[in-house]
């Protein structure tokens, strides 16, 4: 079943090519949606996948740690999931097509 989700990223996610890093693993799970950053430094994604599996997975993979030429460049500290079923869910706040990141600051 289609899991439709908010998702709210706490940490070292601002700066550190976080969003791109999301796109990248949203891309290889066929999940798609939007990422954009909040200006309290959380990341918000707006994530529509194919299935629970996809979805558990890109969480997963969202919480790692990541580096770059061996420096740690993020880290999700508090990954936070809203269903579309559940309270304080918002849905995407614009069109999308495949998994943009966006370079507004919501």
């Amino acid at each position: 079943k289609e899991m439709i989700a908010t998702i709210l990223v706490e940490g070292k996610v601002q700066g550190v090519g976080f969003r791109a890093r999301a796109q990248s693993i949203a891309l290889q799970l066929g999940i798609s949606g939007l990422a954009r950053n909040l200006r309290d430094g959380r990341v918000e994604i707006f994530a529509q996948a194919p299935d629970d599996g996809a979805f558990g997975n890109f969480i997963e993979k969202l919480g790692e740690e990541y580096s770059f030429i061996g420096v740690v460049r993020g880290k999700a500290e508090n990954i936070a999931v809203i269903r579309e079923d559940e309270d304080g869910f918002t849905g995407p706040w614009k069109q999308f097509d495949g998994f943009e990141i966006d370079f507004e600051t919501g």
